[in-house]
Parts: structure tokens; C-alpha cells; sequence
């Protein structure tokens, strides 16, 4: 198991070299595999609210999780605003319940994966709810377990990460991130991230072109950082629980996942089953 002395808290971003062939790489998944902006409805528009959570829920059968319900209902419980952005199979179909928790709900074709879904909610909001603080995040994670709502609102950089990551190069992971004042201008300086008019069509070209450029590209006009940096692989992945026990607030529901290579599979499935239970719920 990896050691806790790979972890770095509260670390400003620091970009590392990037390769020639890596920005060929970028420029041909672009060119090559690029899509265009998935389809979308909004169902419920945004309104300002001054902290909002933009919560991504991939649902091929429209269906929600346990999960799902588990997240939504810490979100409106912490006080958030909630902007839902669900893909569903079905052109304009979101589950009812959402519109339950949704303060703002849009409806997207499921491909562009979770960057596509980002960029549809950040828009929206930098024109309908301009300043806001924003918490994003998509269901790869199970939680928030603490509140949030003191960690959004004291948010340390311009771009706070949850965790950051040296695989690759630098990067704040993006399965949730805070933005402490979204408006247009913000949405105009990381258009190299969350892509007009284009989306990623493949998984490994969001974490090339998407995911491993967004606090690259964000430091060169804001300030970026995250609460712990891993200098060896991924945190969320290989020392969850230590995270957790440092007041991480999130678990990786692929830790449980038959193909995962973390050792103790039952813990993580007993921790979200104990989680989930607690209201009631009893699918991940």
C-alpha cells in the first residue's frame, strides 16, 4: 500500500513539463475523435442562488441509485442549490424524482462524458447565476460524508481540488472541484477545457485533453490548488480511508468494482452499505 508521505495537503498547483508529443496527442484526439456538444434540453432553468452544487448522474436507463439519492439528499440538506445535469438514453427524459431535488435540472445525450456535462451546467450558470461559488462534482463518488458548505465557501484558490494528482503531469482530478466565483469571463478563460461547440468522445481523450489540462490552463488567469496532492499514483484510488480519516469527503464507488486492485473491496462495499442504509437506501 502506498505510503501517507506521498500525500501533500493544501498544495498550490505547480505545472510540470509538458511534452511536445503530449500536445500532438491533445491537437489529434481533438481533430480526429472529437464530437460535437452532445444534445440538451433544460428542463428546470437556472435562477440565481448564491451557492450552487452542479451534480453530473450518467443514467443510461434513466434510473437513479441508491447512490444518487444518497448525494442529492446531503446536497439539499447542506444548504446548496442543486443543478442536476442527467444523461439518459432518451432524448428530454429525466428521472421524476429529480425534480424533487433539482433547484435547476438539463437533460443531455449520453455521450461527451462528464466534461460535456461540466461545460452544458458551468455556462448556465456563469449567465443566470453570475458569482456564484459553484461545488462540482459527478457520480463517480459516493458522498459528501461531511458538509460542504464551509469548504465551498472558504475555498482557499480560484480552482480548489479535492485531490490532485502528479500521474501524467500535475492535475486537480475532477471527479469534484470548487470554483469560488463563477461569471462569463471564467467560462471565456478555461473554453480550452469545457470546449465550445466540441466535446471528447472517448474516456482517455477527456483525461488527456479534459481532465489532466484544466488547472494547466486555469493557472495561467486564477489561482488553483487542492486540499492533498499525491506525488505517486492516485489517492482516491490507493488510501481512501486514510483520506477519509483526514476529512476527505468522498469514496470511489469503483474501489468495489470487480476490476479494481484495491485490496479490501468488502470494506468499501460495507462503508457505502452503512452509508446508504442510514437513509434508508440500499443500492449503490
Amino acid at each position: 500500500m502506498m505510503s501517507t508521505s506521498t500525500l501533500v495537503s493544501d498544495w498550490s498547483f505547480e505545472p510540470s513539463p509538458v511534452p511536445r508529443w503530449r500536445q500532438r496527442m491533445v491537437l489529434e484526439a481533438l481533430l480526429r475523435r472529437g464530437i460535437r456538444t452532445p444534445r440538451s434540453i433544460a428542463i428546470k432553468p437556472v435562477q440565481p442562488h448564491a451557492c450552487w452544487a452542479l451534480y453530473f448522474v450518467y443514467t443510461p436507463n434513466g434510473q437513479l441509485t441508491g447512490a444518487h439519492r444518497f448525494t442529492l439528499a446531503r446536497l439539499k440538506d447542506q444548504g446548496f442549490a442543486v443543478l442536476v445535469v442527467q444523461a439518459s438514453a432518451e432524448p428530454g427524459r429525466v428521472s421524476d424524482e429529480l425534480q424533487h431535488y433539482a433547484d435547476a435540472l438539463y437533460w443531455k445525450a449520453l455521450e461527451g462524458y462528464d466534461f460535456s456535462a461540466y461545460a452544458l451546467g458551468l455556462h448556465a450558470l456563469a449567465r443566470h447565476s453570475p458569482q456564484a461559488r459553484v461545488l462540482v462534482m459527478n457520480d463517480s463518488v459516493v458522498g459528501p460524508f461531511n458538509n460542504l458548505q464551509a469548504t465551498v465557501r472558504h475555498a482557499r484558490w480560484d480552482l480548489t481540488g479535492f485531490t490532485a494528482s502528479a500521474s501524467m503531469e500535475n492535475h486537480v482530478q475532477s471527479y469534484a472541484f470548487i470554483l469560488k466565483r463563477l461569471d462569463p469571463s471564467v467560462m471565456r478563460r478555461l473554453w480550452r477545457v469545457f470546449f465550445p461547440g466540441l466535446a471528447c468522445g472517448g474516456r482517455d481523450d477527456v483525461i488527456l485533453c479534459q481532465e489532466t489540462r484544466m488547472a494547466r490552463i486555469a493557472s495561467r488567469s486564477m489561482a488553483v490548488g487542492a486540499q492533498w496532492f499525491c506525488t505517486a499514483g492516485d489517492a482516491t484510488q490507493t488510501l481512501p480511508f486514510e483520506l477519509m480519516e483526514a476529512g476527505f469527503p468522498f469514496i470511489k464507488k469503483s474501489l468495489a468494482a470487480s476490476r479494481s486492485a484495491f485490496a479490501d473491496k468488502a470494506r468499501v462495499k460495507d462503508f457505502i452499505h452503512a452509508q446508504l442504509s442510514s437513509h434508508n437506501w440500499d443500492s449503490a
